[in-house]
């Protein structure tokens, strides 16, 4: 990993530990399993977030993902990178926000040289939410767009013992289809990355050559258009 360590939370990131975490999460602390750099946030601001993403003081008032969407947005929490102008979001449950999300954070900010503040978190469970509030990271929860209150399991074995839950593979399939729609809508480049997927060089140069190519052909276009209507 990246990222270092606290001594007492060594023993905590052994693989048994870790595996009965991810099965039964709600025997455990938060504590647990946010031991690491980064610090916390301060009291206000956690439960700020909380009230945002799970509404846990007034749940009639619970808000659906695109509404906490357009709150990180509204508010300027959630910006456009300076230098590619995109987005950046990843989808998470707490089978890899366990010991992965501050990694993600780091790598994207570090290696990826993507302003923290362009980081988007989508939560597939409340786990995720929680450690991401806790962190002061960018974090949405993902409610199915039928039912805003309808909580969405972490992942688990089918009965015949293959692959994950079908809640879960339909959560992950809508929420990249969905916010990447909604951040076209509301006028966003972005850039997806999943998780579990590790940059050793940031993808900001190609992804400038790109938007170049795609800016030239468009301003060829333009040309070619206006010309042939003098003709």
């Amino acid at each position: 990993s990246p990222l270092s360590y606290h001594p007492a939370a060594q023993e905590a990131y052994s693989e048994n530990k870790r595996s009965s975490v991810v099965s039964s999460p709600s025997s455990y602390s938060l504590d647990d399993f946010s031991s690491l750099v980064p610090p916390k946030v301060p009291k206000l601001q956690f439960e700020d977030c909380l009230e945002r993403t799970l509404s846990a003081t007034t749940p009639e008032k619970k808000k659906s993902t695109l509404e906490q969407l357009d709150d990180l947005l509204s508010s300027s929490k959630l910006q456009p990178d300076p230098t590619t102008q995109m987005i950046t979001f990843t989808i998470t449950d707490w089978n890899y926000s366990y010991d992965m999300i501050h990694d993600f954070i780091q790598m994207m900010t570090t290696i990826g040289n993507v302003a923290q503040s362009s980081i988007l978190i989508v939560a597939i469970d409340e786990p995720t939410t929680q450690v991401a509030c806790r962190h002061g990271y960018n974090v949405i929860k993902w409610y199915p767009p039928a039912s805003p209150t309808v909580e969405t399991g972490s992942a688990t074995k089918t009965e015949n013992g293959h692959g994950q839950n079908k809640k879960l593979r339909d959560a992950v399939a809508n929420t990249k289809l969905v916010i990447s729609y909604a951040l076209l809508q509301r006028g966003h480049h972005l850039f997806f990355s999943e998780m579990d997927v590790w940059w050793i060089q940031s993808p900001q140069r190609t992804i400038l050559y790109f938007m170049a190519v795609e800016e030239d052909q468009e301003t060829t276009n333009n040309t070619v258009a206006t010309n042939s209507a003098h003709v």
